[in-house]
């Protein structure tokens, strides 16, 4: 081929090879990186580049924590018989006291805070809340005096006790909380039961229980105090761990549950002038094969309910003649726990003796006190292990606590077992006025549970 020829075909062979090369060129530029080899192992980042991806997993981890609660879809929970959830708190809550008025619910949580919350909103959208910081600690237990002006608590760190008093605010509610009364530490075990003794139960137990205050360590120390912090008693349980302690709603009894498989019970004694006495074992709740996790009793003490690691929850009379050596009768005792739920770790009494709540994981099962049968089970009530569980005063709601909410749910099952008493009362009664009035409550109850579709 001539010159003139080559010169010919050289802007067309320059033309392909700038085209081969762009072609090239761009399809390494949409593919950067080149497929890795899974037998290949991993390239390990040097101190800087690691530092840089800390800090990038930091970020995101914290933009992740400000979405707001409401868009939490783990805290979500619905079902028919909630009443509403109480938010406020930024952490998981630990315990929860109604006050002696029945006005107020406190609640504490890990967030460093108490948030006391008015009972007459509990139906309501919204729920304003006034809020008891705990400063450089938080509290796992809290407790109402018996004039509804004061909050005890016990601090998680510290290993003691701390008062709180209450004022009334220019709108009439409960706030300016002032730190009144810091109790000694006793020990550096933490607690696992505190409480204040309050005015419920009878005439009797009224008169016969004076006011004083218990906190039980998990090695199983037992103290009472008077209410300026002097010790008045201290005794060793005999139960480490302890899992849980309770003084009894009527201010007489301390109840200590732990390593064994009984539950023991003590009276705290007061002379006619109002002086302590002593501290002394009245009775033992006796027949679980295992250690007892939780424990509840009605207002005037006469029932007590245990659950324990044996799988089961007992219910037992408890207004005997302890004195001259007569036992707890047993009443009723069912498996609880089990299954998808777990096992049972939490047990509550309503107040007029007819439902109990046992709490499973993050579910709750609901029992007829009457007769054992479990009537409902609720599933996932919360994102974590429910830590506290009670009645309210009148026993129409549950409330339990697991994350950073409250729920707060119709005690249907136990509007179904009080018709239940009530028309067995009927069958038997002959008196007019007894049967009007039982007509006229199972007819209200009745209307209530159609409200819910039962």
């Amino acid at each position: 081929m001539d010159v003139s020829g080559i010169l010919a075909l050289s802007p067309i062979f320059i033309t392909v090879i700038s085209g081969i090369v762009i072609i090239i060129y761009f399809s390494k530029k949409a593919s950067p990186v080149s497929p890795v080899d899974q037998d290949d192992p991993p390239v390990p980042l040097d101190k800087g580049d690691a530092d840089k991806a800390t800090s990038n997993v930091s970020k995101s981890k914290k933009k992740a924590d400000k979405v707001p609660p409401h868009r939490d879809n783990k805290s979500k929970f619905s079902h028919p018989w909630l009443l509403s959830s109480l938010k406020g708190h930024n952490d998981n809550v630990l315990d929860m006291s109604f006050s002696p008025n029945g006005k107020y619910l406190a609640s504490c949580s890990m967030d460093r805070s108490v948030l006391l919350w008015q009972t007459r909103h509990f139906s309501e959208r919204e729920h304003k809340s006034t809020r008891v910081n705990v400063e450089f600690d938080h509290a796992t237990g809290v407790s109402w005096s018996p004039d509804n002006h004061a909050l005890l608590c016990a601090k998680h760190n510290e290993n003691r006790l701390q008062v709180y008093k209450l004022s009334k605010k220019s709108d009439g509610t409960l706030g300016n909380p002032q730190v009144a009364v810091t109790f000694d530490k006793l020990d550096d075990d933490p607690l696992v039961g505190s409480g204040i003794s309050s005015n419920g139960g009878s005439a009797e137990q009224r008169h016969s229980a004076g006011h004083y205050v218990m906190c039980c360590s998990e090695r199983g120390r037992l103290t009472v105090f008077d209410l300026r912090g002097g010790v008045l008693a201290s005794t060793d349980t005999r139960q480490a761990p302890v899992h849980a302690a309770r003084i009894s709603p009527c201010g007489r009894f301390i109840m200590s549950a732990g390593f064994t498989p009984d539950v023991k019970v003590w009276e705290v004694a007061f002379t006619r002038s109002g002086d302590f006495d002593k501290l002394s074992r009245a009775f033992e709740l006796k027949g679980h094969t295992s250690g007892v996790l939780d424990l509840s009793a009605t207002p005037d003490s006469f029932r007590m309910v245990t659950v324990s690691r044996d799988g089961t929850w007992k219910l037992f009379n408890t207004n005997v003649e302890y004195r001259i050596g007569q036992d707890p009768q047993l009443i009723q005792s069912a498996p609880c726990g089990g299954g998808e739920s777990g096992p049972a770790s939490r047990v509550a009494l309503s107040p007029d003796g007819c439902t109990v709540a046992v709490g499973a994981r993050s579910d709750v099962q609901l029992f007829s006190a009457e007769t054992g049968d479990m009537m409902a089970t609720l599933a996932a009530l919360h994102s974590s292990p429910i830590t506290c569980m009670l009645f309210d005063p009148t026993s129409r709601y549950l409330l339990t606590t697991g994350d950073k909410h409250i729920r707060i749910l119709h005690n249907v099952p136990g509007c179904k077992v009080n018709i239940q008493v009530m028309q067995d009362k009927l069958a038997k009664t002959t008196n007019h006025t007894l049967k009007e009035r039982l007509t006229a409550q199972v007819k209200e109850l009745r209307a209530f549970l159609s409200t819910l579709g039962e």
